[in-house]
């Protein structure tokens, strides 16, 4: 049995909940010793290593950036097309055949679905959508469609009731995303210059669109002195930057970690909090829940599925509202408990164990 992972922007967009999803997959699939199981995950970028395999890009990727943004307003598009080219020609030069073959790169899927008859073995194609795509824009790019977002399945079912190709199974995580260093906590908090009780954590990029950032700050600033806010990613505006140190002084600390070492932001935490209205899936709920912290996420269908736990939904288009929760509920004891009880959770319905059947279903694994 063969599998075959895409993932063009793997190595060089690592900050990025699909790229990060497919690592998470690839890692656990090939963690399996299940007898005849072959998995290879191929990147646009990054170093060849066992069982990946890198396809550099003949055209500039910045070049292709600029001219899929001009060309189809798909700013990735192009450099999509071009890895889907480069492994159909890679495969058919190698002589290799795969039984499955799955991607979240949506014209990655649909390069290969169009030109289908060029891949050798007839593969079964299986799209991983974890981005805010309507079902007409997938419903003819692959075999069958793995969607991570309750609203998103619910939306494909209403739209193709028909349809038996789609598949909801939710993200799930390595080992490696749970703390297991040495250092205790007060050590951590050290090493990143914290000094007060409690810590609020957000990881992602820190912008004011998608990841709403500006509004964690201010709401941080509305809560007492105790309270650090750490904002964990890459920085894409630094006006929010400026507004943390404005508003929360030496209270504001912001860093990047890489997706190997991220453990660490959350073991530093006493509370994570991700402020997006619109996420394909939020890895990082997850990744927090891994480690045993309570999370405050926006009231919407998606995260009620994710934490089933209403108690942990804020309406966050409302300014006070996310601060008015933290003042509310997060007492030492709320805090250890929602921490233990997600944690449960997590080892439920989203640790490898708990999902590896859903996804060998769906890559057709015997």
């Amino acid at each position: 049995m063969k599998i075959a992972i895409l993932s063009s922007g793997l190595e060089h967009r690592k900050d990025r909940g699909y790229e990060n999803a497919s690592r998470n997959l690839f890692n656990n699939l090939i963690s399996e010793t299940k007898e005849n199981l072959e998995v290879t995950l191929f990147k646009g970028s990054g170093i060849s290593a066992a069982n990946e395999v890198v396809l550099d890009g003949l055209i500039d990727l910045s070049l292709l950036h600029r001219l899929g943004y001009k060309l189809i307003n798909d700013f990735y598009g192009l450099e999509y097309a071009q890895f889907a080219l480069q492994f159909l020609v890679f495969i058919n030069r190698h002589n290799l055949k795969y039984n499955t073959v799955y991607t979240q790169e949506p014209r990655v899927a649909k390069t290969l679905y169009q030109l289908r008859k060029l891949l050798p073995g007839n593969p079964v194609l299986v799209y991983g959508m974890g981005i805010n795509l309507t079902p007409e824009h997938y419903i003819r790019m692959s075999d069958k469609v793995h969607l991570v977002n309750i609203e998103h399945f619910k939306e494909a079912n209403k739209a193709y009731p028909y349809v038996n190709k789609f598949s909801l199974i939710p993200n799930t995580l390595p080992e490696n995303k749970k703390y297991y260093g040495s250092c205790t906590k007060d050590e951590l908090r050290e090493k990143y210059g914290i000094k007060t009780p409690f810590v609020l954590l957000s990881v992602g990029a820190i912008n004011a669109g998608v990841k709403r950032m500006d509004y964690v700050v201010r709401e941080a600033a509305k809560l007492d002195s105790t309270w650090t806010l750490v904002l964990c990613g890459k920085v894409q505006d630094d006006d929010i930057i400026a507004l943390g140190k404005r508003m929360l002084g030496e209270r504001f600390i912001n860093f990047m970690l890489s997706p190997d070492d991220i453990a660490e932001a959350y073991a530093i935490a006493d509370l994570f909090v991700l402020s997006s209205l619109i996420e394909g899936f939020g890895n990082v709920t997850i990744e927090a829940m891994q480690n045993s912290l309570p999370v405050l996420l926006h009231k919407r269908e998606l995260n009620r599925w994710i934490v089933e736990d209403p108690d942990l939904l804020v309406d966050m288009t409302k300014e006070g509202a996310l601060s008015d929760r933290i003042r509310e509920k997060t007492s030492n004891e709320w805090l250890i408990t929602k921490g233990r009880e997600l944690y449960l959770l997590f080892q439920m319905k989203y640790q490898w164990r708990a999902v590896r059947e859903m996804y060998f279903d769906l890559l057709e694994i015997k």
